[in-house]
């Protein structure tokens, strides 16, 4: 092979059919009849077009394999025979990324304006894909991170762009129109969108100009396509104000991780965990609220009197919570002026050890979480129940003793219940159990087994459901005795949470004094004081 122009004509068709057959598959598997017809014939035009140069770049057995599989799939077209349209599409392209690779090897590349990306950073990396489409990667401190498929980033687009539209669908009745988006990468997934007929505008939000100007000049059509609307976004700023107002937002997740902004970079990873979450769990968490609404439980609000001015301990089930057992145990027979209140996945353990909290908080919206309180006398018991308004509706029914519903920002049924408290869950129980303390303005929050990180290499307290060895995760936070300590993503998420809440508190919750009595992961803006310690402080007062 030469670099010709007709090599370069043939390596351009060649990622051009690559592109059709993937929108091919793709109208196989939304069942769209008519663009699968549409782009199987004209794949089939291009072939006709080009068989003479295609053939030339084959040897003899490749080019009967071409004229068997071409043969295949006009006898499938014409049958319309879809599974098999969609097996020998799939053959072809594979015998198309043939060609392409081969022309990579001879330097032959998809041809764009060179020049305007003289003056981006070497870090940032654009290279070929498999399928002849480039591919970006950013270089940083720690790695490199990819910002789209190196294997065929316009299916990866075109796959993002669906879960983006059917999401836009389920929030908005009303017709989608307006889409807006964190993260533009190289843009596959916006020009994908923008073949959506009831969208009518995209506005994309990306915090780094270098990263547009890659995009727009390997993709000059975003420019030109009149939906599509790029803002650059440094801070997010553009973005936090329609942030309140349109529910039709996505996260470009690969894009999280090349924003230069710690705190921001966070605040948007945290974002993204939560909503995308409620979006995969949004028919579970409303089924639950309507059957717990209908137990009519006393809203939580009305406990505020009882924990004001009180000293609360929050049980959560990090591994060391195994070391606190016997302190909480003295702390229940000494009748200590405190408040115990438990997440529910260390209920059984504490009973088990002749520990009762005065309240267990349970937010999980997944089946199974009856198996916290199986065997236990929850009419006897003299724990209460606070559950969450999208809890597991089964534990709310199966409880026996008192309950209180708990409302939740952020979830709009709950919202328009009009009640005055409402809780930011955080993502997690202990999360929730947190800020749930802090409205109530208690005197003071001590935390036991917040560990938030994998203390002594373990995830959880003994005899709690998913006790398990950890090994490396290859992520390590500070600990409270200054060392490193091995954490998760979700635990890092939910200790910046917890620090976030606190840098945010109200000025009556800055009266609240915030003990943490665990032995994980050190927590900005909490005292680290031991639970005996921190006991005998409160009984002299």
């Amino acid at each position: 092979m030469s670099d010709t122009r007709n090599d370069m004509k043939l390596y351009t068709v060649c990622i051009e059919m690559v592109c059709v057959i993937d929108e091919i598959h793709d109208g196989i598997c939304s069942q769209n009849d008519f663009i699968v017809q549409q782009k199987l014939s004209q794949v089939l035009k291009i072939i006709q077009s080009e068989v003479q140069q295609i053939l030339s770049v084959n040897n003899e057995e490749e080019q009967q394999l071409w004229m068997d599989v071409l043969a295949q799939l006009l006898s499938a077209q014409e049958q319309e025979d879809y599974s098999r349209i969609d097996d020998d599409v799939y053959k072809l392209k594979n015998m198309i990324i043939g060609i392409i690779f081969r022309y990579q090897q001879c330097g032959i590349h998809e041809p764009i304006e060179e020049e305007k990306l003289a003056t981006i950073s070497d870090d940032y990396i654009l290279f070929d894909s498999q399928m002849g489409k480039y591919a970006l990667k950013v270089h940083t401190k720690t790695c490199d991170h990819q910002l789209c498929s190196s294997y065929d980033p316009y299916e990866e687009g075109m796959q993002i762009a669906r879960t983006a539209y059917q999401q836009a669908v389920k929030t908005d009745i009303y017709g989608i129109k307006q889409l807006h988006i964190v993260g533009l990468g190289l843009g596959y997934h916006v020009l994908a969108l923008s073949k959506y007929a009831d969208i009518s505008d995209i506005f994309v939000y990306e915090t780094d100009r270098n990263i547009i100007q890659i995009a727009l000049t390997v993709q000059p059509e975003l420019n030109e396509n009149t939906k599509v609307h790029i803002v650059e976004d440094e801070k997010l700023e553009c973005f936090s104000r329609v942030i309140d107002k349109n529910e039709n937002i996505f996260i470009y997740r690969p894009a999280i991780k090349t924003i230069k902004n710690l705190q921001l970079r966070n605040i948007l990873q945290n974002y993204y965990m939560k909503t995308s979450g409620m979006y995969y769990q949004n028919g579970i968490l409303r089924y639950n609220f309507s059957r717990n609404v209908q137990l009519q439980s006393s809203n939580v609000e009305i406990l505020k009197k009882h924990f004001t001015g009180n000293w609360c301990i929050l049980i959560a089930g990090g591994p060391s919570l195994d070391e606190q057992i016997e302190e909480l145990r003295k702390i229940q027979c000494s009748k200590a002026p405190v408040i115990l209140i438990a997440v529910g996945t260390v209920l059984k353990k504490l009973i088990h050890n002749q520990i009762y909290p005065d309240y267990v908080v349970i937010t999980d919206a997944k089946e199974g979480m009856i198996r916290q309180i199986q065997d236990i006398d929850t009419k006897k018991c003299k724990t209460n129940l606070l559950y969450l308004s999208t809890a597991a509706w089964e534990v709310s029914y199966a409880w026996k003793g008192e309950k209180y519903i708990i409302y939740q920002k952020d979830f709009e049924p709950a919202e328009s219940i009009g009640t005055h408290l409402l809780v930011e869950t955080g993502g997690s129980v202990s999360t929730t159990a947190f800020d749930l303390c802090l409205q109530f303005d208690c005197k003071g929050i001590i935390a036991v087994g917040l560990d938030l990180a994998f203390y002594q290499n373990h995830s959880h307290a003994s005899d709690t459901a998913g006790q398990r060895n950890v090994t490396d995760t290859g992520i390590y936070v500070e600990s409270v005795t200054g060392e490193q300590i091995m954490t998760s993503r979700n635990l890092l998420s939910y200790k910046e949470w917890i620090e976030y809440r606190i840098q945010k508190r109200s000025a009556q919750e800055l009266k609240i004094r915030l003990i943490n009595s665990s032995k994980g992961a050190l927590i900005s803006g909490m005292e680290n004081i031991s639970l005996s310690e921190i006991l005998g402080q409160i009984i002299k007062e």
